[in-house]
């Protein structure tokens, strides 16, 4: 719990937390302590925009972009069929408003791991990453992701830390 709010609080001085991935097995607690600390955080900044996204479900580019824009409300004219991606990540990036992060769950889902390339470079939105193994995860990614992501901080979730509080850095 720790080393995810020490990751967030940037935001407390307004500035970008960092991209954290939080490893463990299921069941660990690893998305309720990702929403725990981000429910904290709006305690401190009452102006936070978050967004949750399961990337089981929402596992295409298109389906993750769209998922994270609707935390915005950026999403009323946005065609499902016909809208381009830059379309999407223009938007994105062109947000102004109140600090944005995002939780994406089972993120060695997404068919295209792009993605995350493509959401790093957003520069005001703070990422929480969450998978299940830190190997695997990393193994799908190409190198151009790998070398995006390999500074973010890492947390590693024991089984029962959702009980225990118990997380350790990895």
């Amino acid at each position: 719990m720790n080393e995810l709010t020490n990751a967030l609080s940037p935001i407390t001085h307004g500035r970008s937390g960092d991209t954290t991935f939080i490893f463990g097995p299921s069941g660990a607690g690893k998305t309720c302590i990702s929403q725990f600390a981000v429910e904290r955080l709006r305690e401190e900044v009452v102006a936070l925009a978050v967004q949750y996204v399961n990337c089981w479900d929402d596992y295409s580019r298109f389906r993750t972009l769209y998922r994270i824009l609707d935390g915005i409300n950026e999403t009323l004219d946005i065609d499902r069929q016909s809208t381009p991606h830059d379309v999407l990540l223009d938007r994105l990036r062109e947000y102004d408003g109140p600090p944005y992060v995002t939780i994406l769950d089972e993120v060695d889902q997404p068919d295209e791991t792009d993605v995350l390339c493509d959401l790093y470079r957003i520069p005001d939105l703070t990422m929480t990453l969450i998978a299940n193994r830190k190997e695997e995860l990393f193994a799908e990614f190409d190198s151009r992701v790998r070398s995006r992501l390999t500074s973010s901080t890492r947390v590693i979730c024991r089984t029962g830390c959702a009980d225990s509080g118990v997380v350790s850095r990895g």
